[in-house]
C-alpha cells in the first residue's frame, strides 16, 4: 500500500476518533454541527483513500462519487459549527437552516451527473505517479461554485474565531486560539492544492483536515476545549446578576464582569492587573479575606455613592488541568434587600417584645393598680348605704372626702394608662399649637390646689419672661399633672412646691421642685431608662403604677426634648423638662 494511501486513512481515522469523542459534548452549543462536520471529513478522507488505492478508473470513479458525500457538506456543517460555537447565530431561524445545504446538494448532483454535462469534471482519466494511479481531470463550474463555497465557510469561520479570540481574556483566549490556528490549517493547504503545490495529481484537502483534527484533538484532550465551551463560559459570565472578579496566583485581577462594575462604578478597564493589596478601602473586608488566601466566606457594608450596601463574597480556587491552583474566583451577591429585611425583622421582634411587655403591664395595672381604688370607691359606698340615716355629717363628709380622693387617683391612673397606650401603638396624634406657658402652669397648681391642702403642703410659682411657644398642649398638660402630682405624693406635711419655668434663644424649661423626701442617686440614674419604674410608696402610704414618669418621658421626646432629675435624698427634687422651639415633624 502506497505511503499516501496510509497517511490518508490515518486522517480518516483521526477525524473518526474525533467524531465519536465529541459526540459526548453534543449538548454543548455547537458542538453537534462539529460532530458532523468531522464525519464528513472521515467520510471523504476514507473514500479518497480507497480511490487512491484504485488501479482502474471505474473503481477510482466510485470512490471519487462516495467521498462527495462527506466533502459537499463540509462547508455547511462548518458555518453552523463556528456561527453556534461563536454565538453569532441570533439571526439564524429552523427556517434559514436548509439554505445551508443548497450549494452541497447541488454538487452532489452535479458531480454524480457530470459524465452527461461536463459542468463539474471534464477528461477524466487516470494518471501514473509512480508507484500510484491518480485521477486527472478539467475543472467545471460547479466545482468552482463548491471551491468558492468552501472558502467563504473557511473565511468567514477565520474571521469569526479571529474576532472571538480578540475579545476574550485568559483560559478563553487559548482555546479560541486552538479553534483558529486548527481552522486555518484546512484554507492553507487548500490553496496550495489548488495552485498546484505538492505532488500533482495529489489532493492534500484530507491531509488538511487531519491537522485540524490533530489540533483541536489536543486542545479536547490537554485543554479540555469542549467541557465548557469558551463562548457559553462568557455568556454566562456576563449575563450573571452577581459581580465576578477573577484573581490569578499572584493576587492581581485579570477579568470582573459587568454586575460588578454595576455594583462598583469606580472599577473601569484600568483594573486589570491590580494587586489585592491595592484594593481601596471602601473592600477592606474582601481585601483582609483575600490577603490571607482564604477561601472563606464574608459579608461586609459598603458605603458608595448610592447609599449603604451589603455584600457577601464567596471566594473559590481555579484549577489548571493537572488540578493545580492558578487562581481564585470571587463571586460577590447582593444582599441589602436581604439585610434591609433581617433589620426590619429584627424591629419588628423588638416591637412585638415591647407591645407584649406594654400588654402585661396594662394588664397588670388593670389588675391591681385600677381595682384597688374601685374596691375602695364599692367598700366605702357600701358603708355610706349601710349606715344611711345613722352616720353622722362630718363621718358622712369623711367618707365621701376618701371616694373623691379614690375616685380622682383612679381616673388620673386610667388617663395616664390610655394616653400611654396611645403613645405606644401609634394611635396617638402629635397636634403643635400656640401654648402660653405661665397660663398652662397656673391651670395645673389651681387644679391641684384641693389635693395640696389636703396634705398641708404650700403651692409657689416661679415665671420667667412672658412665653408662648409651640408644642402639643395636651401632652405638656400631662407632664405637668404627672410631675406635680409626683411632688404632692413624696411631700410631707408642711412642705413646699414651685412650678416654673425660664427662657432662652432656643426652647423652654420647665421646672417642678419639692422639699420631699428625695430620690437616692442610684435610683436618679435610671429614673428615666425603663418604660416602667418601680413604684415608691409616698409619705402618707399613696400608691402608684410607675407609669406617670415613662408617659412624661415619651412625651418630652415626641417634642425631641429632654427630661431629667436633680436630688438631693432626704432634702427634695427638682424635675426639668425642656422644649425646644423647633419642633420634629411627624
Amino acid at each position: 500500500m502506497h505511503p499516501a494511501v496510509i497517511f490518508v486513512l490515518l486522517a480518516s481515522f483521526v477525524s473518526l476518533t474525533l467524531t465519536i469523542y465529541t459526540f459526548r459534548f453534543r449538548r454543548n452549543r455547537g458542538i453537534l454541527n462539529f460532530c458532523l462536520l468531522m464525519l464528513c471529513v472521515t467520510v471523504y478522507s476514507f473514500a479518497y483513500a480507497l480511490e487512491l488505492n484504485a488501479t482502474i478508473l471505474s473503481d477510482a470513479l466510485f470512490w471519487n462519487k462516495m467521498e462527495y458525500f462527506g466533502i459537499s457538506f463540509i462547508p455547511a456543517f462548518y458555518l453552523l459549527f463556528v456561527l453556534r460555537y461563536t454565538q453569532t447565530d441570533g439571526w439564524l431561524k429552523n427556517r434559514y437552516i436548509p439554505f445551508f445545504f443548497v450549494i452541497p446538494l447541488i454538487t452532489v448532483v452535479m458531480h454524480w451527473t457530470t459524465s452527461r454535462h461536463g459542468l463539474y469534471y471534464r477528461n477524466i482519466h487516470l494518471e501514473s505517479l509512480g508507484n500510484l494511479s491518480v485521477l486527472a481531470f478539467d475543472r467545471g463550474f460547479f466545482y468552482w461554485l463548491q471551491f468558492l463555497y468552501l472558502n467563504f465557510a473557511i473565511l468567514t469561520g477565520l474571521l469569526l474565531f479571529y474576532t472571538s479570540y480578540r475579545e476574550h481574556k485568559g483560559l478563553q483566549k487559548k482555546q479560541f486560539k486552538i479553534i483558529l490556528v486548527g481552522s486555518a490549517m484546512p484554507w492553507l493547504i487548500m490553496v496550495l492544492y489548488t495552485a498546484g503545490v505538492g505532488p500533482k495529481g495529489v489532493d492534500l484537502n484530507p491531509f488538511g483536515f487531519m491537522f485540524t483534527g490533530l489540533i483541536i484533538g489536543y486542545g479536547i484532550f490537554f485543554r479540555r476545549l469542549f467541557d465548557v465551551t469558551p463562548v457559553a463560559f462568557t455568556t454566562v459570565f456576563r449575563d450573571m446578576r452577581e459581580g465576578v472578579i477573577i484573581l490569578d496566583a499572584n493576587q492581581r485581577v485579570i477579568s470582573f464582569n459587568p454586575a460588578l462594575v454595576q455594583y462598583f462604578p469606580f472599577i473601569n478597564d484600568q483594573w486589570i492587573g491590580v494587586p489585592v493589596s491595592s484594593f481601596p478601602d471602601v473592600l477592606g473586608p474582601l481585601k483582609n479575606l483575600l490577603g490571607k488566601h482564604s477561601l472563606a466566606e464574608v459579608e461586609f457594608p459598603c458605603e458608595l455613592s448610592s447609599g449603604r450596601r451589603f455584600f457577601h463574597a464567596a471566594i473559590s480556587p481555579l484549577y489548571d488541568n493537572r488540578t493545580r491552583q492558578q487562581g481564585r474566583v470571587v463571586i460577590l451577591f447582593d444582599i441589602t434587600a436581604r439585610k434591609e429585611a433581617e433589620e426590619k425583622l429584627a424591629d419588628n421582634e423588638k416591637r412585638l417584645a415591647q407591645l407584649n411587655t406594654t400588654k402585661d403591664r396594662i394588664l397588670s395595672i388593670i389588675a391591681h393598680d385600677l381595682r384597688n381604688p374601685f374596691n375602695q370607691v364599692i367598700g366605702f359606698s357600701e358603708v355610706l348605704l349601710a349606715q344611711t340615716g345613722k352616720c353622722s355629717e362630718e363621718k358622712t363628709r369623711e367618707i365621701l372626702g376618701y371616694i373623691h380622693t379614690t375616685s380622682l387617683k383612679a381616673s388620673q391612673l386610667l388617663e395616664n394608662l390610655l394616653q400611654w397606650v396611645g403613645a405606644q401603638t401609634g394611635m396617638l396624634s402629635f397636634n403643635p399649637e400656640p401654648v402660653d406657658i405661665q397660663v398652662l402652669l397656673q391651670e395645673y397648681l389651681d387644679a391641684h390646689h384641693g389635693m395640696a391642702a389636703g396634705k398641708n403642703i404650700r403651692l409657689y410659682h416661679s415665671y420667667g419672661e412672658h412665653c408662648t411657644f409651640l408644642a402639643d398642649k395636651n401632652m405638656l398638660g400631662v407632664i405637668i399633672r404627672n410631675l406635680l402630682s409626683n411632688a404632692l405624693k413624696f411631700t410631707a406635711s408642711g412642705g413646699e412646691i414651685t412650678a416654673g419655668y425660664t427662657v432662652d434663644n432656643d426652647g423652654v424649661t420647665i421646672y417642678v421642685r419639692d422639699t420631699g423626701t428625695g430620690i437616692s442617686p442610684d435610683k436618679a440614674e435610671r429614673l428615666f431608662t425603663q418604660p416602667f419604674n418601680e413604684s415608691t410608696t409616698g409619705t402618707r402610704g399613696e400608691k402608684g403604677s410607675g407609669l406617670g414618669l415613662a408617659l412624661c418621658k415619651e412625651f418630652v421626646d415626641l417634642h425631641q426634648g429632654r427630661i431629667w432629675v436633680e436630688s438631693l435624698e432626704g432634702k427634695g427634687s427638682t424635675f426639668f423638662f425642656r422644649i425646644p422651639y423647633k419642633l420634629p415633624q411627624h
